[in-house]
């Protein structure tokens, strides 16, 4: 092998161990670095501390006090309406055992929201589950200001608050809304539903069956 080629594969040798070196920091200071929860004191917090205070504030299994989850029913609404949307901790007995669940507006699916192309809604949604959430508006063509994914600071709503989402539906068809903030664990929980747009004078048979197809860890 010709000295110019020990020097490139010395060079790339380096370069790697210099990436590995930067990758292994970043990953040691992910675990250390302290996470922004109210009230916590994040520089004299252990792990366990602050995996029990996350488990007990965020993820509880109480169920004790919770009201029962019931069906997702139609809500058809029209041009310019406005929309309460409520997202909260509910129970549904499932397989047997009473499971802590989340829903909208203490629905398992959430309301199935009915209306007719290039309609536009205001959709107040209220946060009441204990961690940050968006609505997601899945398949919609909208403003990216209202369209709530993750990592958007303008659509993130904080628990305890309400945020206001101006949807428009130009297209018809099925679509679905859910979060987008830990969605292994709001979506699983049950914060899904659906937008059903027709056209206009339309009528819809509201005989037929929506399935959201979900699996769940009961243990």
């Amino acid at each position: 092998m010709k000295k110019t080629h020990y020097i490139i594969l010395g060079v790339v040798l380096l370069a790697l161990g210099g990436i590995s070196l930067i990758c292994y920091q970043y990953v040691k200071s992910m675990h250390t670095m302290p996470m922004n929860m109210d009230g916590a004191d994040h520089e004299h917090m252990s792990h366990g501390e602050h995996d029990k205070q996350v488990q007990e504030t965020v993820y509880s299994q109480e169920v004790d006090g919770l009201p029962e989850a019931v069906a997702s029913e139609v809500v058809i609404l029209q041009d310019g309406d406005t929309y309460d949307l409520v997202l909260s901790p509910v129970k549904k007995e499932v397989n047997g055992k009473m499971l802590r669940l989340l829903a909208y507006n203490g629905m398992l699916p959430g309301p199935r929201i009915q209306v007719e192309k290039n309609a536009k809604l205001t959709v107040n949604v209220t946060n009441r589950i204990g961690s940050a959430t968006s609505l997601h508006s899945h398949g919609l063509r909208l403003d990216a200001m209202h369209d709530g994914v993750a990592k958007d600071p303008s659509t993130t709503i904080e628990d305890g608050e309400t945020l206001a989402y101006s949807l428009s539906f130009p297209d018809t068809g099925v679509f679905w809304y859910h979060p987008h903030i830990r969605e292994d664990y709001q979506q699983d929980s049950g914060l899904y539903g659906n937008f059903v747009v027709i056209e206009k004078g339309e009528s819809v048979q509201q005989n037929g069956v929506f399935l959201f197809l979900d699996d769940i860890l009961l243990d």
